[in-house]
């Protein structure tokens, strides 16, 4: 694809690959959306919820899809539903999808709606945003059962080691890297991180703030630039650098084939 390049002075911009920003979460809804972020979706309702946040013009983009609690809403209209909504310009992606082993829902069910979303992702063309709380064989498993590479996408939240991020990476994946780098008590997370090549990392805050409770969009925007710095520290680069390969990164996932498309 189309490499994007900075088209002004300065650091490039940063992309938050994944928030849930102003859907309603058990009963909450998260700080406004901002600019530059994917809002990612988990049940049914947020589905048509997410639509009047979305905007181009700011580069605020939309993903689809079921989380793994909330697989047992699915049937037959919901994929009609969700294939439908996926051919919207502004929706780029097919998740929040995954595996849990602490939902409700038994993991059979999850796994069947797993895949069900993995096929109209590649039906329909659109990458994946993954939900793996644990259980990292299975899913790599999974993806590699149904093809996924094809499509590829990225892990939410990934805070394991190297050998599964070098997993994921060979499935197509960029490894989501959130706050949890930023604490002070994380080990594993920012070892593994200076063993896996900076053009399969991407951004994201999933809304939260440095100390729990939703972020603004100002507050969001600053937790990824000290992200940011953090790992051009592991990778021994400049934080100018690091930026300019993490925008590139989210626009390659995103499928942006030109700089018209998302114009800084």
């Amino acid at each position: 694809m189309d490499n994007v390049e900075q088209t002004q002075s300065g650091p490039s911009p940063l992309f938050d690959i994944h928030c849930h920003c102003g859907l309603a979460v058990e009963g909450e809804v998260p700080a406004q959306p901002g600019e530059r972020e994917l809002i990612a979706t988990a049940a049914v309702c947020h589905w048509q919820e997410l639509l009047p946040h979305l905007d181009g013009a700011r580069h605020r983009f939309g993903a689809v899809g079921l989380h793994p609690w909330y697989a047992e809403q699915w049937d037959g209209a919901r994929a009609e539903q969700l294939e439908m909504l996926l051919t919207c310009t502004e929706i780029r992606a097919v998740g929040e999808v995954g595996l849990d082993p602490a939902a409700t829902v038994s993991m059979a069910v999850q796994e069947q709606v797993l895949r069900a979303q993995i096929r109209i992702a590649l039906k329909v063309g659109k990458p994946l945003i993954l939900h793996v709380s644990k259980g990292y064989p299975d899913i790599l498993k999974i993806l590699k059962e149904e093809r996924a590479e094809r499509v590829g996408g990225v892990v939410h939240g990934f805070s394991t080691g190297a050998n599964i991020g070098e997993a994921f990476i060979r499935q197509g994946f960029y490894l989501g890297i959130g706050p949890l780098l930023l604490r002070e008590n994380v080990r594993k997370l920012p070892e593994a991180l200076r063993h896996l090549p900076a053009e399969y990392l991407v951004l994201e805050t999933d809304a939260q703030g440095g100390r729990g409770g939703y972020a603004t969009p100002k507050q969001r925007t600053a937790i990824l630039a000290t992200i940011a710095h953090r790992l051009a520290e592991l990778h021994v680069t400049t934080e100018a650098q690091m930026c300019t390969q993490l925008w590139r990164n989210s626009c390659d996932l995103l499928q942006f084939n030109s700089p018209k498309e998302i114009d800084r």
